[in-house]
């Protein structure tokens, strides 16, 4: 524009920026490639112009798309020498090289700092860490305390048992100021308290009685839960459909009822309260099961979450698909059900009746 003039030490700086962002790179790659499947005769100067021209555009549009490659600006970027610091063994001893870019002033440096350090102990990984701060900010942005519970090996007791003491331990917190206890478990755990005195919702530790040291609570994992969605096969979700979750039994023994819910008209989500083990998932007795029947899975779910096979049980069409779930953090499961011959129009719920929650 009128306004702006480009003046030769502004092309000169451009050109600079170019060779320093792009062409560098692309440069040194191409004096150290080697062709051989290309007869000598063919890699001219034109040629190698045409691939640096099409791997500087490859480059830029990465940049834009915010890839950024080991050999490029990272490089230059990862040598902090005073915002950064090396955990671990030497990175040729290592087994891993793990380099991680923190805002220290965030909530997530709370989470990643204990992972980092596993990483480091358990893996024999070289951790370069990089302070990455914000330049400016309004107000504090970590307003709370916060732990990790997390175990990176197993411990043993004296008496050769696994130790199984987890605990998170606070020192140091302000006594007048009141505080508020909050899990973060995954979110397939159902957490509740098992043991707790004082209402951890409401923490003021100068209210604590004169003999009282600490502040104790004891949480537990009461169910796992496990995931779904389920349709017919009009491919459509069965509102309103009950599923019971219950034990695998030996025969002659009555099935224990672990939970059951109904299937939800959005997108027909389930959700079932279980823990590890093996269940068989059936369709409540009554006007659901009157009206559908279990087919096969739509698909499997991912490995290491939740096992599905389908059985049945007697001529009757009482059917049971069995679940397996052998992870801390099931996948979301796919479950089909088919619409018996004399009930292709029968209605589940009547006009008034809506399914819009599970439990």
């Amino acid at each position: 524009t009128n306004a702006t003039r480009f003046v030769a030490g502004d092309f000169k700086l451009a050109e600079v920026t170019e060779w320093k962002d792009r062409s560098e790179h692309v440069a040194k790659a191409l004096e150290s490639a080697q062709l051989p499947l290309l007869p000598a005769d063919d890699i001219t100067p034109g040629y190698l112009s045409g691939v640096a021209l099409v791997a500087a555009a490859v480059i830029s549009g990465e940049r834009h798309l915010g890839i950024v490659r080991r050999d490029q600006e990272a490089n230059r970027q990862w040598q902090s020498k005073v915002s950064g610091f090396h955990l671990g063994p030497k990175v040729k001893k290592a087994l891993l090289h793990t380099v991680a870019f923190i805002d220290p002033l965030c909530s997530d440096a709370q989470r990643m700092a204990p992972m980092l350090m596993a990483l480091s102990e358990v893996f024999n990984s070289h951790l370069h860490v990089i302070l990455n701060p914000v330049a400016e900010m309004g107000s504090l942005p970590i307003k709370g305390y916060y732990r990790f519970v997390m175990k990176p090996a197993i411990d043993f007791n004296a008496d050769g048992s696994v130790s199984s003491n987890l605990r998170a331990t606070f020192t140091n917190l302000p006594v007048s100021k009141l505080l508020s206890m909050n899990l973060h478990p995954p979110n397939a755990w159902f957490v509740s308290a098992a043991h707790c005195v004082h209402d951890m919702d409401n923490v003021l530790l100068e209210k604590l009685a004169s003999h009282e040291t600490a502040l104790t609570a004891t949480y537990r994992l009461d169910h796992i839960l496990v995931t779904g969605h389920c349709i017919d096969d009009s491919r459509q979700p069965p509102a309103g459909l009950q599923l019971e979750l219950k034990a695998a039994q030996a025969a002659g023994k009555v099935p224990e009822l672990v939970g059951d819910t109904l299937v939800m008209s959005n997108l027909g989500y389930f959700q079932l309260k279980a823990r590890p083990g093996i269940f068989n998932l059936s369709i409540a007795e009554g006007r659901s099961r009157e009206i559908y029947h279990l087919s096969s899975p739509l698909a499997p779910p991912p490995a290491g979450s939740v096992a599905v096979a389908v059985g049945s049980e007697g001529a009757a069409g009482r059917d049971w698909q069995t679940v397996s779930v052998f992870s801390w953090e099931p996948e979301a499961m796919s479950l089909s059900v088919t619409r018996r011959p004399a009930m292709i129009n029968a209605r589940l719920l009547d006009s008034g009746d809506q399914a819009d929650g599970g439990g």
